[in-house]
């Protein structure tokens, strides 16, 4: 289909507009308001939803992440997840942090199988997390391969790579996040670690907090969103439940660290030129 083409379809779909009594401003302003009566209609139906089912109001959240977090916090933690409070070691262990990576690596293939997992995050959830015990060590120095059963935490690592087409952990440059295959260093999660050993990798840990293992940490909010997810037949309850399902996870990795933003004086504003980078 050509742009005249094209043209000609808006031409005739704009033909068929009455164009006796027809006011924009009437168009425009109707237009608008049945905007705004959907929108209310779907805000209501989802926060009766919200509390109905897990009796909170879904106002004093200001996003679904947020609201994802209360539910969890009031219905199923149990005290077996720990808080950090020391910055420094808040952001060691932010760094482990990469979220998805979806580059294509091999470009062309021939019949190819296509696989889709059925909620990977809070399957993935499942698993055992980092427990309320923490100790810190500076000087590990040893191959992954000779304490591999003792590790279970967050390990600052040097890594090599011998062969192979694909990258399997991550690391941050100034120009973005890329998977190299030589060698680098930086921080990881120990399960990230073990999976690249497997498949080849040379990793020396240097140092690292190492945890205890807490079972069970995300197992019945989840179980409990999944069955609604499967199984409910209303569809408001359903789409919320698959939206909490992703967004819990998403919030537990935002960064603490956060912008403000203020107005101040002409004195202040040099004062912070002088002092700050």
């Amino acid at each position: 289909m050509d742009e005249c083409e094209k043209m000609s379809i808006i031409t005739d779909i704009y033909d068929k507009i009455p164009k006796e009594n027809w006011s924009l401003k009437y168009e425009t302003l109707s237009y608008l308001s049945n905007d705004l009566i959907s929108l209310h209609n779907v805000m209501e139906k989802f926060i009766t939803s919200i509390f109905i089912n897990y009796k909170i109001h879904a106002t004093k959240s200001l996003t679904i992440s947020s609201l994802s977090m209360d539910i969890y916090l009031r219905r199923y933690y149990d005290n077996n997840i720990p808080l950090i409070k020391q910055k420094s070691i808040y952001n060691n262990i932010k760094q482990s942090y990469y979220g998805g990576i979806t580059e294509v690596y091999k470009p062309y293939g021939k019949n190819l199988l296509y696989y889709d997992v059925n909620s990977l995050y809070p399957y993935a959830a499942l698993n055992p997390m980092p427990g309320l015990n923490c100790v810190y060590t500076d000087n590990i120095n040893s191959n992954i391969g000779d304490i591999l059963n003792n590790l279970f935490g967050f390990y600052y690592c040097k890594i090599k790579i011998n062969e192979g087409y694909l990258g399997l952990l991550p690391h941050r440059t100034k120009n973005g996040l890329i998977q190299p295959l030589d060698e680098f260093e930086g921080w990881y999660f120990s399960e990230e670690l073990k999976f690249a050993y497997e498949h080849g990798y040379n990793i020396h840990v240097v140092s690292g907090y190492n945890f205890d293992k807490s079972e069970n940490v995300f197992d019945k909010y989840f179980t409990e969103l999944y069955k609604i997810k499967s199984n409910s037949t209303d569809k408001v309850d359903r789409a919320i439940a698959k939206s909490m399902l992703n967004n819990l996870i998403g919030k537990l990795g935002l960064d603490i660290n956060k912008y403000t933003t203020k107005i101040m004086s002409e004195e202040d504003f040099v004062s912070i030129l002088k002092t700050r980078k």
